[in-house]
């Protein structure tokens, strides 16, 4: 970070860019404000259910972070004094998707949103018999009329495979760094270039 105070620096115009779409969700965003998140590396994402949950209407958990939340890490988040309802969804047998009654409530909640950000799979998606959760939530996100934000390289591939990529209002490159943004409201680079 100290490189920066030595050299002159600015930010690209791609980094410019998400800094800009992402601090809407942040900032002044349209409610109901949904989080979906899905995918692996719950070391890294189920800590940030709770930061999302301070700020948003909805947080909906699913895909692998399900399995890895244990009852009682479930029952702590709950404790929290939070404004928003957090939703885990139930798996099918196999724990490879989540099920029907899941992508029923989750998409009802994206459906209405106002602004939803979606970050990993429902399930594994890449197998078709495991890629239903994750298509109706693509699909749901695709209806919204709300500000949809994307990202991870999971959930873009997802949406590319299911042809609804271009039905998106933003697509992030960054997936864990999307989140941390959006947990913290900075970034080391972003202090970095300000500070």
């Amino acid at each position: 970070m100290g490189i920066p105070k030595f050299l002159p620096h600015a930010a690209g115009l791609h980094f410019a860019s998400e800094v800009e779409n992402l601090s809407k969700i942040i900032e002044n965003p349209k409610k109901p404000l949904v989080f979906v998140i899905g995918g692996v590396k719950p070391e890294t994402k189920l800590p940030m259910v709770v930061d999302f949950a301070k700020t948003a209407d909805w947080v909906l958990v699913g895909g692998t972070l399900v399995q890895s939340s244990s009852r009682q890490r479930r029952d702590k988040v709950q404790s929290y004094n939070l404004k928003c309802k957090i939703v885990y969804g139930n798996l099918t047998h196999g724990g490879f998707d989540i099920d029907e009654i899941s992508i029923r409530k989750f998409s009802e909640i994206i459906k209405n949103a106002g602004t939803v950000v979606w970050n990993g799979p429902m399930g594994k998606y890449e197998g078709e018999k495991w890629e239903t959760g994750t298509r109706k939530i693509a699909e749901a996100m695709a209806s919204c009329l709300g500000f949809k934000v994307v990202g991870g390289g999971d959930t873009i591939a997802a949406l590319t495979k299911f042809g609804l990529i271009d039905k998106m209002d933003y697509v992030s490159t960054g997936g864990g760094a999307m989140l941390e943004f959006l947990a913290k409201r900075t970034l080391p680079g972003i202090e970095a270039l300000t500070n």
